[in-house]
């Protein structure tokens, strides 16, 4: 219908974030990148309120906390993949400019973490991410 508007977003970042666990650092995330459909509707003339479901990849290091914990064992340093799930709001400020607000939340997955073929440990990271961006419409 005329209402629905849909539309697909891509993105990178670099964003170096700690993971804790019993309030011990227990690895880091320092990049990720998504693919996300879009489907909103306008609930004012310059303000569109949509949810977004795709797919995120993120690049995570335990190797400094399961060295530690288990000499010896392998696959801490792995890039983890898993859905997202998203709502926001974009903003017309005028004819050029955007406000957007979304946040998401992710989970990339279970990973093993193994010695000698062994599974000694398993990771499922999972992010909420909130942001405010400004874009400019050209």
């Amino acid at each position: 219908t005329d209402w629905w508007v849909w539309g697909l977003d891509v993105e990178a970042n670099y964003q170096p974030a700690e993971f804790l666990y019993q309030s011990a650092k227990c690895g880091i995330m320092d990049w990720d990148a998504a693919v996300r459909i879009q489907g909103g509707v306008p609930v004012a003339p310059n303000v569109l309120a949509y949810g977004s479901v795709g797919y995120s990849f993120a690049h995570f290091d335990q190797s400094t906390y399961y060295s530690a914990a288990v000499p010896g064992s392998t696959g801490a340093d792995y890039i983890g993949g898993g859905i997202q799930l998203g709502l926001g709001i974009d903003a017309m400020l005028n004819d050029y400019t955007m406000m957007r607000l979304l946040a998401t939340w992710t989970n990339y997955g279970v990973h093993s973490i193994k010695n000698g073929g062994t599974e000694v440990g398993s990771s499922e990271p999972s992010l909420v991410n909130a942001r405010v961006g400004v874009a400019w419409k050209f």
